[in-house]
């Protein structure tokens, strides 16, 4: 329920904003951000190799 609440209160982030393809799109990767840590808490840190400078819920917000 926790998960759900967050995204709620990042989804309402637009309300009161201008709903221009920046601002969207940074409530979008919020969003995607909340997501994948929750799922794969830590992911980074179980990957061999050195860290990219990219995190991998930017790469999913740029795929959707």
């Amino acid at each position: 329920m926790e998960l759900q609440y967050t995204l709620q209160h990042i989804a309402l982030q637009l309300k009161n904003q201008s709903r221009t393809l920046i601002t969207v799109t940074k409530v979008v990767e919020k969003i995607m951000k909340t997501i994948y840590d929750f799922h794969f808490p830590n992911a980074a840190a179980h990957r061999p190799g050195r860290n990219p400078n990219c995190p991998d819920s930017d790469i999913l917000t740029i795929a959707f």
